[in-house]
């Protein structure tokens, strides 16, 4: 009886203490004799001193050389000092110390007959209970800390697994580790703390963990891994001494897969940790599957055209199947995926790619690699799901063809030419991906010689706003043929927008010029404000004929603006995908194009180019129209071009619409054209030593009667005999009357012609 008392009490001090001393003091008081067991150890609560004494009860997050027991040590304690009549009290402060104390009367004359067995002699040597109190505490002065590092089994089987192993115990770990290392690859560990870096860093097929522990216990270890994305799959074993369904609920509510009763047998520990492992690696593979396949919907949902779709399923079919092959085929697209290894001639797994109506749309092929079983669950439904996508993709990029033919059939194939003005266009439909917008733009001409310049845009994507795009452009050009002014023509085409039971919302400019008298009028509805070039400045016209969209405010009546363009004047109108740029802001994007518009050039196309160069080779979010207007002389132009034959070009693009806007015919076309250039070429070519690299050329229209002057600053070459190029001065008064005047100046060459009637 004094044994158990005794190395308990002792036993317990040892356990609780870290620094400091223990004693243990015996002596008679009154009658009994007291034994009193003090310590300088953790301390123990005082809302913790009523229980200690209770079976079971454990004092929660205390420190303590080791959270092996089973809370009944002090139980046994008081239950044997009060058989004998006896008492025992605690006295305790946190952080300084624990005194037991023990009074038990002498004799036997106290106690019911009952109770009172022979007495045995007592033996003089030390008891065997006493080896084993003080194996079990040299086991608890073993230092808790991690591993030096992880051990790497290079004999563990392949495929075995990987366990982690948490217990405070060293016996236990020893014998666990023993038991599971003819199977397993075992890392053992001695708390909760270590058991959880462990498992964040590295992954494990199992944790086999027991309950109490130092620094964090079993329940807080099971808490911490399924609170961590990293560890909340991994298979969870609690150990723990403590039996009963109770203990065993309590660590499954926490999130355990299954619960072991120390002592366990050797067969029983290791066919559970195999059940657990298989099923655990069974989960991961399944986690794995259902992850990959949602990642391949998002990715294949997120693709737009066939090709697109067919090359995302590929390439997510090799990874979910871990393939050597993968051929995804459907009409008009084909994708093969390639992740190496050895695979037979034949498809492992084929499997049809069906639309929502039932209709095959397409095939999956997977050529698994030798030696691998085939999860076709997961396939089918990846297939699936490409079936519905391509589907849809396919009635997309019909919708998107419809759309685009019937924009492009609307947007005029060739410009109006007048005299006195020049007109150039440009149209960039929108990324391939890209639904299609409601831009349009149109240039009429009009009564008394004017010519009306139209933009728009079609709030909206697809064929119903390319629809509506058309309805809004024909009847604009009505009203502008009836006559109306900019804003009555826009004021009428608000109402019958209004009028109309699915009513569409644009934004217009429309612009009328008279080449005659450089008169301009125009009027918006809350479009983006045109541009005004005139020399190297560049100014928006946005403070004047501002107006709602189109179809916004259904009585709206829209103002017609008065101003004039004199000759070199230059007017840029423009979508708002010109202008969408998500890294410059809309008002450094504005900024930007005012100084590509001011930018020098020859002939109005120029300034078309210099504003679309920037969005022409970059991803466009929206359709992008430019449409440019220049205020020329009406009977004549004047160009100076370098002297560069390359620049040819800009002078035979701007005599061909001079000569069509005044409607000259074909023949005298194509004879005016070869005249002209011949004497420009040849006035870059032959002069020497030009006292400037450049060229004049004016041409003139008097009646029937065309004069075309080039000249040079240089001093012709003489000519060398039959090899120098002298046919060009034969060829031009074939053509036509040619009159040279050389002077010290430089040489012109005029031609005169007069034109077919």
């Amino acid at each position: 009886m004094w044994e158990k008392i005794v190395l308990n009490l002792v036993s317990n001090a040892v356990k609780f203490t870290f620094d400091g001393e223990i004693q243990v003091r015996v002596r008679a008081v009154d009658g009994a004799a007291r034994v009193e067991v003090v310590d300088t150890g953790v301390g123990i609560a005082p809302e913790e001193l009523p229980h200690v004494f209770e079976r079971f009860h454990r004092v929660p997050g205390v420190r303590s050389r080791t959270h092996e027991g089973t809370g009944i040590g002090l139980a046994l304690v008081r239950e044997l000092v009060e058989m004998h009549g006896g008492t025992v009290e605690v006295r305790s402060r946190v952080d300084e110390g624990t005194t037991f104390a023990v009074t038990v009367p002498f004799g036997h004359g106290h106690l019911p007959a009952d109770r009172v067995v022979t007495l045995a002699p007592v033996p003089l040597t030390e008891p065997e209970q006493a080896r084993l109190y003080v194996a079990e505490t040299v086991l608890w002065t073993d230092p808790v800390g991690p591993p030096a590092e992880l051990p790497q089994r290079v004999d563990a089987p392949a495929g075995g697994g990987r366990i982690l192993v948490a217990d405070d115990n060293a016996d236990l770990r020893e014998h666990v580790t023993r038991l599971l290392a003819q199977a397993y690859e075992v890392v053992a560990v001695p708390d909760g703390v270590e058991a959880l870096r462990l498992a964040v860093d590295a992954p494990f097929d199992l944790v086999l963990t027991d309950v109490m522990m130092p620094r964090l216990d079993g329940f807080g270890l099971v808490t911490a891994l399924r609170a961590n994305p990293v560890t909340r799959h991994v298979p969870i074993v609690l150990l723990s001494a403590r039996a009963g369904s109770a203990e065993a609920v309590a660590g499954l509510s926490v999130g355990a897969d299954d619960y072991l009763t120390k002592p366990f047998s050797s067969e029983e520990l290791i066919a559970r940790v195999r059940a657990n492992v298989e099923l655990g690696q069974l989960r991961g593979q399944i986690i794995r599957r259902l992850h990959a396949l949602a990642d391949a919907a998002v990715a294949i949902n997120t693709a737009r055209s066939t090709a697109d779709v067919v090359q995302v399923a590929a390439q997510h079919a090799l990874s979910l199947a871990e393939a050597a092959r993968v051929v995804v085929t459907t009409t008009g697209a084909r994708y093969e995926a390639d992740g190496g290894g050895e695979a037979g001639t034949e498809p492992t797994v084929v499997l049809p790619l069906t639309g929502t109506t039932g209709e095959q749309l397409g095939e999956l092929r997977v050529w698994r690699r030798d030696g691998d079983g085939t999860e076709q669950a997961a396939l089918t439904q990846l297939a699936r799901l490409v079936g519905v996508r391509l589907e849809n993709a396919q009635l997309y990029e019909a919708e998107h063809r419809i759309a685009t033919t019937l924009q492009h059939s609307l947007l005029p194939r060739t410009l109006p030419q007048l005299p006195g003005a020049m007109v150039a266009s440009r149209y960039l439909p929108g990324s391939a991906d890209v639904e299609v917008g409601g831009d349009w733009y149109d240039v009429i001409g009009a009564a008394d010689d004017e010519l009306v310049l139209v933009i728009g845009d079609v709030v909206g994507k697809g064929v119903r706003a390319a629809a509506a795009m058309g309805q809004l452009r024909n009847a604009l050009r009505a009203y502008v043929l009836e006559g109306f002014d900019p804003g009555q023509a826009l004021t009428r085409l608000n109402r019958l927008v209004g009028s109309t039971e699915h009513g569409s919302f644009a934004t217009v400019v429309c612009l009328r010029f008279s080449p005659r008298t450089g008169r301009l009028r125009y009027a918006s509805a809350g479009h983006p404000a045109p541009l005004l070039i005139r020399g190297d400045d560049a100014a928006l016209l946005h403070d004047r004929a501002l107006g709602p969209p189109i179809g916004a405010v259904p009585e709206a009546a829209y103002r017609t603006v008065e101003g004039e363009l004199a000759p070199g004047d230059r007017l840029l109108l423009y979508t708002d995908g010109l202008i969408e740029d998500r890294e410059l802001g809309l008002d450094a994007a504005l900024d930007q194009l005012r100084l590509d518009a001011a930018s020098p050039g020859a002939h109005v196309a120029d300034l078309v180019d210099a504003v679309v160069e920037r969005v022409a080779e970059r991803p466009r979010h929206d359709d992008v129209a430019v449409l440019a207007l220049e205020a020329v002389a009406l009977n004549r132009f004047a160009l100076r071009l370098p002297a560069d034959p390359t620049r040819l070009s800009v002078l035979r693009k701007r005599l061909e619409d001079f000569l069509v806007a005044h409607r000259v015919g074909e023949d005298d076309l194509f004879d005016l054209t070869v005249a002209i250039s011949e004497a420009a070429a040849n006035a870059i070519e032959h002069p020497l030593s030009p006292t400037e690299p450049v060229i004049g050329v004016k041409v003139t229209i008097e009646g029937r009667t065309v004069v075309a002057t080039v000249r040079d600053s240089g001093r012709w070459r003489e000519s060398a005999g039959a090899g120098f190029r002298g046919r060009g001065l034969a060829l031009i008064r074939a053509l036509g009357d040619l009159t040279v005047r050389r002077t010290a100046e430089g040489t012109e060459l005029t031609l005169r012609r007069q034109l077919r009637d």
